[in-house]
């Protein structure tokens, strides 16, 4: 996902190819449509004891790339229920948060929002203006990508048309592809008898 999550300290300030590919993305959509999107990544922080103090944090990244890119630090809110150092908040500082940000997107305030599919992927509607939900990591689930695309592929949007971008490095993102497609074809098989 992000050579930082590795070891924030030997990766500092690492060039991510698939976030410089997902930024620019944003970039070109937003210039295209002048409508919002959503970013999805539920890996947020070194998971190692060793960086367990690390200030290091992808989401943090991500809005840093899309601010690099051209957008205003204030037209991107992040949504992801952690505090700053990595500490969860509690379900009424995030059900807050979650209910700001929404109103800030559906209104235009907000350009990009970031999250997690705790904090977004669920009952969350974002569908008034939007224009491309960007999956930065694969989630663990097959439900998971249905229920972050339906945040904004759904009736009621004023965009004909919403891109679906799913960023997939060889490797770690290639297996994680294919348990979730696993997945989805037990799931189906066992539906079907």
């Amino acid at each position: 996902l992000d050579m930082e999550l590795y070891d924030p300290e030997k990766f500092k300030d690492w060039i991510n190819p698939k976030m410089t590919r997902m930024v620019d993305n944003c970039k070109d959509t937003f210039d295209k449509t002048g409508a919002g999107q959503v970013i999805f990544c539920d890996r947020i922080f070194p998971g190692e004891e060793e960086f367990s103090g690390s200030k290091f944090n992808l989401h943090e990244k991500i809005k840093a790339a899309l601010v690099a890119k051209g957008f205003k630090p204030e037209e991107i809110v992040i949504v992801n229920g952690m505090t700053k150092s990595g500490g969860q908040q509690s379900d009424a500082a995030v059900e807050s948060m979650v209910s700001s940000a929404i109103d800030g997107y559906n209104s235009g305030k907000y350009k990009i929002v970031i999250g997690t599919t705790h904090t977004l992927g669920e009952g969350v509607n974002l569908q008034k203006n939007s224009a491309a939900v960007h999956n930065f990591d694969i989630p663990y689930r097959p439900s998971d990508f249905i229920q972050r695309n339906g945040r904004v592929d759904r009736q009621g949007n004023k965009q004909g048309e919403v891109v679906l971008n799913n960023y997939m490095s060889p490797g770690t993102d290639q297996e994680s592809i294919q348990r979730v497609t696993g997945k989805q074809n037990w799931i189906n098989q066992i539906l079907e008898t």
